[in-house]
């Protein structure tokens, strides 16, 4: 929200957003539970891409940025600046600045052109990036909940989730007073994207599994099988600039799984980042590479902080129980928080990320202080244990204490 606050455009997100303030998790048995998203008070906007991209847009125009439309890039040189851009089917090679004046060259190129790129996979060929790309193996399809009766037909002040066994469905509210069901499937395998030939596979398959929102669909087109599969992957380019001339933000220079809120405000993020790196360092061209060496370094940060916590996302849509370390963590680690005095400013990695705008270098260094904090508590009660079976041993060995005595003194059945 900050980075809209910078353009002028919150207030304006925000009456056109539906305010969230947890999940309701519906399990197999009907059983329905409504759980917070991490700190009390945090909150998220649900908002359609078309609405506030038409609000971004708007603004844009509004400050005298020259928009060209109907156009796709086909090819560019990054050393040149060189475009080559195709309108409405004529190929056309253009040198220019905002698309305005022909002969003048291209000052700087940023590639916002998503997860499959093209700038940057012309940038690989310039400079030293490193790139990689990691599927899982899920993949997901929509399907709308009109409204009902002129009104939601769930909860509109929570996301829903009804994770399965390795499959599950996350439903957001629009303002529209429907819902956007993400149905996340794996591959291949029972209850996947191969045994769903037709509708009525589809239809079936909500009944059984997930009634309620079956219930929902039935008088509408799912239009399910029509689209396309969009696979769970992660992605990252390092680093995500060619020198001064060229620099990649949002998804096409890192991507986390695209389930949760972290996927979605990546570009804003990098947006707000960089006018943070030019104020601190200048817009000079002679700045430009400081700044872009700084925000590739704070990208690479973010990727490594969100990674897991995507994965988080996705696993209990999904029905996946963490191991059982990972449970022990988390419970050590709101534990340790919640005994800590709130001065602190000591809360769980995905409130920081999500809910604040602290730099990710500080994140990451609380992250690491909260590992150190539960490693000391986790010595603790290794010593405790230790002791009290020390103890015991000693009572045993001083009092001939029989074994059945010495079990109850343990605590052991």
């Amino acid at each position: 929200m900050e980075a809209l606050q910078r353009v002028g455009a919150k207030e304006e997100v925000r009456r056109s957003a539906i305010e969230i303030n947890g999940q309701t998790v519906h399990l197999g048995s009907m059983e329905v539970k409504r759980e917070p998203f991490g700190d009390e008070g945090d909150k998220l906007l649900c908002l359609s891409r078309k609405r506030i991209l038409k609000i971004l847009l708007d603004r844009a125009d509004s400050k005298g940025v020259h928009l060209n439309f109907e156009s796709r890039l086909v090819d560019l040189d990054v050393e040149q600046g060189l475009l080559h851009l195709e309108r409405n089917g004529e190929h056309r090679q253009m040198r220019v600045v905002g698309g305005r004046e022909p002969q003048m060259q291209v000052e700087l190129i940023v590639g916002a052109d998503g997860g499959q790129s093209m700038v940057r996979e012309e940038m690989k060929k310039v400079s030293r990036m490193n790139f990689s790309r990691s599927f899982r193996g899920h993949g997901y399809r929509t399907v709308i909940i009109p409204p009902h009766n002129g009104m939601f037909a769930l909860d509109p002040t929570t996301l829903h989730m009804w994770p399965r066994k390795n499959f599950g469905l996350l439903a957001l509210p629009n303002p529209d007073q429907s819902f956007t069901c993400i149905i996340c499937l794996p591959f291949h395998g029972e209850n996947s994207f191969e045994t769903m030939c037709s509708d009525g596979d589809v239809f079936a398959f909500l009944k059984r599994e997930f009634p309620d929102v079956a219930v929902c669909v039935m008088s509408t087109p799912l239009r399910f099988l029509e689209q396309p599969i969009v696979p769970m992957s992660f992605s990252e380019a390092f680093p995500a600039h060619a020198g001064s001339k060229a620099l990649l933000i949002g998804k096409a220079a890192c991507e986390v799984l695209p389930i949760g809120e972290f996927h979605d405000n990546i570009g804003l993020e990098d947006c707000l980042l960089l006018d943070d790196l030019f104020g601190e360092y200048g817009t000079g061209r002679t700045c430009l590479e400081t700044v872009f060496r700084k925000y590739s370094t704070i990208s690479l940060d973010r990727f490594e902080l969100t990674r897991p916590l995507s994965s988080d996302v996705l696993e209990r849509v999904i029905g996946l129980s963490p191991n059982t370390f990972l449970q022990l963590k988390q419970m050590m680690e709101g534990a340790l928080i919640g005994v800590l005095p709130r001065s602190t400013g000591l809360t769980t990695a995905r409130s920081a990320v999500s809910f604040t705008s602290l730099p990710y270098g500080q994140v990451k260094s609380m992250s690491r202080k909260k590992d150190i904090g539960m490693g000391l508590v986790g010595i603790c009660l290794v010593a405790s244990i230790t002791a009290g079976a020390s103890y015991a041993m000693h009572r045993r060995w001083k009092y001939h204490e029989p074994a059945s005595q010495l079990q109850s003194t343990m605590g052991l059945t």
